[in-house]
């Protein structure tokens, strides 16, 4: 289905009210690993209000190691995404909060792509340790958003290489190659 005109402010406000009402956290990061949004679940999970954390470094103001320890930049599997245009997931790692905490998390990273390239990433998180972490319905609903996570990403893989050429044979053997590559 493709929207007309008139359903953009409905798409709109259902991509708000999804963002906003999801158990899990999320976060929204441009190209240099800058945060963009955050939804109330984030701030609740990380103790920090949205304004304190929009504009800032995702890495340097929240990712951490499982013990706590600062990321090296050129080894974080977060930044990476960007990068190298593929999902990411983690269930070993830890984000600050604002109170200095290493919140133990499992998340998953998509990254967004326009034009070919990736042009930022969106995280999804769970406290994994605590009574905030997702059970039941909620831990249901962030698998499905994990499960989506993928699916969309090599829906937008498959799509980008399939647009590349119009030549049907040329396609599966790119996208042959890719995958074997991989």
């Amino acid at each position: 289905m493709v929207p007309g005109d008139g359903d953009r402010g409905d798409e709109q406000r259902l991509l708000v009210s999804a963002f906003a009402g999801l158990a899990a956290g999320v976060f929204l990061l441009d190209a240099g690993g800058r945060i963009l949004a955050v939804n109330p679940r984030a701030e609740e999970l990380l103790g920090r209000r949205a304004a304190a954390m929009v504009g800032a470094g995702a890495h340097g103001l929240l990712h951490r190691g499982s013990d706590g320890a600062v990321v090296p930049r050129v080894q974080c599997p977060l930044l990476a995404v960007v990068e190298t245009g593929r999902p990411a997931w983690g269930a070993s790692d830890a984000f600050l909060t604002g109170d200095g905490r290493a919140l133990p998390v499992r998340w998953s990273a998509a990254p967004v792509v326009r034009g070919g390239r990736s042009v930022g990433m969106a995280v999804l998180f769970a406290d994994v340790a605590g009574s905030s972490a997702p059970v039941g319905p909620e831990a249901a609903q962030v698998s499905r958003l994990e499960d989506l996570t993928q699916r969309l990403t090599l829906v937008g893989a498959i799509t980008e290489v399939l647009s590349e050429t119009l030549d049907v044979e040329e396609a599966v053997g790119l996208h042959s190659a890719a995958a074997l590559s991989r």
